[in-house]
């Protein structure tokens, strides 16, 4: 039996992680990613595509579901961001997850919605970006 598939009496399970991309530093904000010349900005998406396949495959991500993603920037220094500045990352991180297999695609078939949250100030955790992804049970 597979380990999302109910048994007899038993109700669906929804598989969810929580974690975080915190060793390529700062998160990029859109601003960024947007001024920056196609060679550095081509290095900045492959950084943050291999970061997303590396956190999949080592947190044993599932393979071949349908899934949401919900993303939010935290940082050291007081330089907030706009929410959606997160969402040329973002979709790179999402891309790097197709890498891995956790969906044939990020079509609207598979991924149900990226969820841009506002970014936050923490002085003691640092750079990161935190990424909840979850899987989406028919019917959802």
């Amino acid at each position: 039996s597979h380990p999302r598939s109910p048994g007899v009496g038993m109700s669906q399970r929804q598989w969810t992680f929580n974690g975080e991309i915190d060793w390529l530093g700062r998160p990029i904000a859109a601003n960024v990613w947007y001024s920056k010349h196609h060679i550095p900005k081509a290095a900045l998406v492959k950084e943050w595509r291999d970061a997303g396949a590396s956190l999949a495959m080592l947190n044993r991500f599932p393979r071949g579901i349908v899934f949401e993603v919900e993303v939010q920037a935290r940082y050291e220094r007081n330089q907030l961001t706009d929410f959606d500045a997160m969402a040329p990352t973002a979709k790179a991180v999402v891309d790097g997850f197709i890498d891995y297999g956790l969906a044939p695609d990020d079509s609207g078939a598979y991924c149900r919605g990226l969820i841009l949250r506002p970014s936050f100030h923490s002085k003691v955790l640092g750079d990161a970006l935190l990424v909840t992804v979850r899987e989406v049970l028919p019917g959802e």
